[in-house]
C-alpha cells in the first residue's frame, strides 16, 4: 500500500510539468529579462530559457533569451491607447496567429483573475490582451487594465 501510494505521489509530482512557473523559474528567467511573464510561456518556452539561464555563458544570457523570445513575438505586434471604450485605439500588423478564447482568457486572468472572461466584448478582450503582451512591468500592465476597465464601465 506504501508503495502505491509513493508511486501515485511520484507520478502526481511528474504530471505537473517539468517546468512549472515556480518562483523560482520565474526569478531565474526575469532576472536576465524582468519585462517577461513567466506564467504567460509554455513549459517548452520556460524550458527553453531555463536552459540558457542554466548555460555556462553569463555575458549572454539576456541576448540569447531576447532572440529566443523574438521568435515568437514576432507573430502580433499590437498597439493600445487606454482611452474610454468608444473610442479605443488598436491597430494590428500582419501576420496575426489566431489564439483560441481559451488562451485569451487565461492571459487576462494572469492579470485580473476577478475579471469574467465571458461578460467582456471583443473590443474590451483586444485592448486587454495588448495591454497584456506588450512589454514593460507586470503591476502597471495589471493597473492599466483596470483602468481600461473602470473607464470603459463609467
Amino acid at each position: 500500500m506504501k508503495r502505491i501510494l509513493t508511486a501515485t505521489a511520484l507520478m502526481t509530482s511528474i504530471a505537473t510539468g517539468a517546468f512549472a512557473a515556480d518562483a523560482y523559474t520565474t526569478n531565474t528567467i526575469n532576472q536576465y529579462v524582468p519585462d517577461v511573464n513567466v506564467s504567460t510561456l509554455s513549459d517548452q518556452q520556460v524550458g527553453a530559457l531555463m536552459s540558457i539561464a542554466g548555460s555556462a555563458d553569463e555575458a549572454d544570457k539576456e541576448q540569447k533569451m531576447r532572440a529566443y523570445l523574438k521568435d515568437f513575438s514576432d507573430v502580433t505586434t499590437t498597439t493600445v491607447t487606454v482611452v474610454p471604450a468608444d473610442s479605443v485605439a488598436v491597430t494590428t500588423t500582419e501576420p496575426v496567429e489566431e489564439m483560441d478564447d481559451a488562451y485569451y482568457a487565461n492571459t487576462i486572468a494572469s492579470y485580473l483573475p476577478e475579471v469574467d472572461f465571458d461578460s467582456l466584448n471583443d473590443e474590451q478582450r483586444a485592448a486587454l490582451i495588448s495591454i497584456a503582451t506588450k512589454s514593460g512591468n507586470e503591476a502597471d500592465k495589471a493597473d492599466e487594465m483596470r483602468a481600461y476597465l473602470d473607464a470603459s464601465a463609467g
